[in-house]
């Protein structure tokens, strides 16, 4: 602590702010904002490796036609206002509709944490998310839901999947057809799942 306060005083070169400012905003300048940049290019990494690609692929063109058709604005009314870009992109509008459809707020997932998410997962910060980057959300999304940190991610997001996200989009009438193939695999997997979810690093 005492050598990164040394740092701080001379990183920071404005002497009219007392030590203990310096200090702060070297940290949050220097360190808190770089670490948290290194911490979701290693989740990015991790949602697209192994066995969680597996999960992905699986429900890939459910999640495809899902996020075609909050993309198009038709959640959100939007249909006659989009560009081309933005028939390709989910706008932060939209993402709030997807969300409050699959009813995925609650005391972890909340707006504020969920809007964070949405900006910080970009990787190119133009407030439009690619389809990729709507996977890797709904990957940070099934965290927030479950944190448990002893379950491989890969089961997290299946669990997210079947317990949230698909029951709760095929309650909406223009929903129900893209989302009746991943309720017939979801079914198929509760069982399974429920018992992964249920096992403990000693099991």
């Amino acid at each position: 602590i005492e050598l990164l306060v040394c740092i701080s005083t001379k990183a920071v070169k404005d002497h009219s702010i007392p030590i203990h400012a310096r200090f702060r905003k070297f940290i949050d300048e220097n360190i808190t904002s770089k670490a948290l940049f290194v911490t979701i290019a290693e989740f990015k990494s991790t949602v697209h490796k192994d066995k969680n690609e597996n999960v992905l692929n699986e429900f890939r063109g459910a999640l495809q036609k899902i996020f075609t058709y909050y993309a198009a604005g038709k959640a959100t009314h939007d249909t006659n206002v989009q560009n081309a870009k933005d028939l390709k992109e989910i706008s932060y509008k939209e993402f709030r509709q997807f969300m409050a459809d699959c009813k995925c707020y609650d005391e972890n997932c909340t707006q504020y944490n969920m809007q964070l998410v949405f900006t910080k997962m970009q990787d190119d910060y133009d407030l439009g998310l690619s389809f990729t980057e709507f996977l890797e959300i709904l990957c940070a999304i099934a965290v927030y839901k479950n944190p448990a940190p002893y379950l491989p991610l890969h089961i997290r997001v299946k669990e997210f999947f079947v317990g949230c996200l698909f029951p709760n989009l095929a309650k909406q009438p223009n929903l129900r057809s893209i989302t009746l193939r991943a309720t017939t695999i979801m079914k198929s997997l509760q069982p399974m799942t429920k018992n992964l979810s249920m096992r403990t690093p000693a099991s």
